[in-house]
């Protein structure tokens, strides 16, 4: 029997949310959403600050996305079990212009401009970048539980960018740039940062003035000791990383090579590979007696980045032959409880 949880969420998904604070975007007309991109709910004066809207599975939007609202959008997750048709992802450009917007469970394959004061990245699979790019006030962005490539602010001395709060996510940086880079005071922490491309120039993180930088496990495949560059006045502790930079920053595990074997379990999926393995020397090594890493800390990683609160299909079976008229069938349904 599906819950009442699960039966309320049918309805929102039929359209039927009497509060009209929820809305739906699908940019297949057929799907009968509220909208067909963020930019047409931005546009409707029914939509206000503090309204959520809802990626539909499956949904794709192509071109620029601009959330001038302060709202909550909500898609799917990634790396989904269930096959790739039912992520929803923006592949144009995704900017923030108002401050507090937050945007959980949606894959981003084009760059993500922050633009505005408060802004959160949650839960979030973003393959090209997250950045800052001109004089505008964005500070304390939160960039939290997703998987990304790279972020960047506007300047280590700039102030537009200051205060960033960058934790628990798994950051594969492929690209020919630092990982993390040009940001003023933030605070990084619980992140598995990873550079993976084939250039000596450039770093794990790089370009920062102040903040802390403290609970994270950092590589460079590239050059193992390419892990910090031009990072001043930064609380830099309690760290497990590839660098031999042992008498810059003491309190740090240094590792011999860049192996992450020496670290990760390395099986599963994309980010379940990146869970610690029994011996790994980021087990308690985190400044609370917790672990280095993506999966502790305040804000543990998420898995497939699933949206706090949302259902969503497990499994489901149905009966192959009717008993007096009827087909039995049954639908496990589970919700993302933290």
């Amino acid at each position: 029997m599906l819950s009442s949880i699960f039966i309320v969420a049918l309805l929102f998904l039929a359209g039927g949310h009497a509060d009209a604070t929820s809305w739906r975007i699908n940019n297949n007309a057929n799907r009968k959403a509220h909208f067909t991109d963020i930019n047409a709910a931005m546009s409707s004066s029914e939509v206000q600050a503090g309204d959520t809207l809802y990626l539909d599975p499956g949904c794709t939007l192509t071109s620029t996305q601009t959330v001038s609202k302060r709202v909550t959008i909500i898609g799917t997750g990634y790396f989904l079990p269930d096959g790739t048709h039912q992520v929803a992802t923006i592949s144009g450009a995704l900017l923030f212009t108002a401050a507090n917007a937050k945007i959980e469970g949606v894959t981003m394959t084009g760059a993500v401009h922050i633009r505005a004061q408060y802004v959160t990245i949650e839960r979030c699979r973003a393959t090209s970048y997250i950045e800052l790019t001109t004089s505008v006030n964005a500070q304390y962005a939160t960039i939290r539980q997703c998987y990304l490539n790279r972020i960047s602010g506007l300047g280590s001395t700039s102030t537009y960018s200051a205060y960033w709060t960058i934790e628990n996510n798994i950051i594969h940086c492929t690209s020919s740039i630092h990982s993390i880079y040009n940001l003023n005071n933030p605070t990084i922490r619980n992140n598995y940062i990873l550079y993976n491309y084939t250039n000596n120039s450039y770093y794990s993180i790089a370009e920062i003035q102040g903040g802390i930088i403290t609970n994270n496990i950092i590589f460079n495949k590239n050059t193992k000791n390419n892990v910090w560059a031009n990072v001043t006045d930064a609380v830099i502790t309690h760290n497990v990383t590839s660098s031999a930079e042992k008498t810059n920053y003491p309190d740090n595990i240094y590792l011999d090579n860049n192996d992450e074997t020496a670290v990760f379990k390395m099986e599963g999926t994309n980010d379940q590979q990146y869970q610690l393995k029994d011996d790994s020397p980021a087990k308690g090594y985190a400044t609370d007696g917790g672990d280095c890493g993506p999966y502790s800390g305040t804000h543990p990683y998420v898995p497939s980045g699933y949206p706090l609160g949302m259902p969503r299909f497990v499994s489901n079976s149905a009966g192959t032959r009717a008993t007096d008229g009827t087909v039995s069938f049954s639908n496990q349904v589970s919700i993302q409880e933290k």
